[in-house]
C-alpha cells in the first residue's frame, strides 16, 4: 500500500505540474513593408500590450514570409512559458516593377526611331541607375534580361535574381508634314 500511495501521489504531483507549467498561446500579426524595403531590409516598432519590439527582416523578404519571435507571445503559467509572435510579411504591390520570386520585370516605353536607328537608354533599377543598349531594329516586346540586377535571395548574401525590361515602342501620335513626307519616302525605297 506504501508503493501505490507514493506512486499515485507522484503521479498527481506530475500532472499538477504539467498544468502548472502551461505555455501561453501564440500571437499573429501582419507586416507590411514597399517592395524597396524589402529590397534593402527594414525594421518596424510593433506594439505588443505594454511592449515595443523592433521587428527586423532581413534583405530579400517576400509575400506570406512568417517570422517567429520566440516568448513574446501570450503569457502562459510563467514569464518563461510566453507563446511565440508570428509576424507575417506582405510586400505593398509597386506600380513600376513586378516581382516574380527573386526576379524583377519591368516594361520602358521606346520612341519608334530609337527603336530602328538604336540609342542608349538610362533606366531606374533598385539599385541604381543602368544604361542599356537599345539596338537598331528593336522589335516591340522585346526582353532584355540584366544579370543580377533583381531581388536579393533571401539569406543569401551577395546573391541577386535578375532584372528583365520588356520594350514597348511608342509610336508618334501625329507627324509634321514634312515627316509624313519622309516616311512615304522610305516606304517607296523598301
Amino acid at each position: 500500500s506504501d508503493f501505490f500511495e507514493q506512486f499515485f501521489s507522484q503521479q498527481r504531483g506530475g500532472n499538477q505540474q504539467q498544468n502548472q507549467s502551461r505555455k501561453g498561446g501564440d500571437y499573429q500579426t501582419e507586416m507590411e513593408i514597399s517592395l524597396q524595403e524589402a529590397y534593402l531590409g527594414t525594421s518596424r516598432i510593433i506594439q505588443l500590450e505594454n511592449e515595443k519590439l523592433r521587428v527586423t527582416t532581413k534583405p530579400g523578404a517576400y509575400t506570406d514570409q512568417q517570422l517567429r519571435i520566440k516568448s513574446k507571445g501570450a503569457r502562459g503559467s510563467s514569464e518563461s512559458n510566453r507563446g511565440d509572435l508570428f509576424v507575417r510579411i506582405k510586400v505593398a504591390n509597386n506600380l513600376k516593377y513586378i516581382r516574380k520570386g527573386n526576379d524583377l520585370y519591368e516594361t520602358i516605353n521606346v520612341n519608334l526611331y530609337d527603336a530602328i536607328l538604336g540609342n542608349d537608354s538610362i533606366i531606374e533599377t533598385l539599385s541604381g541607375k543602368l544604361k542599356i543598349k537599345i539596338e537598331a531594329g528593336t522589335q516591340n516586346g522585346k526582353s532584355i534580361r540584366l544579370k543580377g540586377k533583381g531581388m536579393p535571395v533571401y539569406e543569401t548574401p551577395g546573391t541577386f535574381g535578375d532584372f528583365y525590361i520588356s520594350i514597348q515602342i511608342k509610336m508618334p501620335e501625329k507627324l509634321t508634314d514634312k515627316q509624313k513626307e519622309l516616311f512615304e519616302e522610305l516606304k517607296s525605297i523598301s
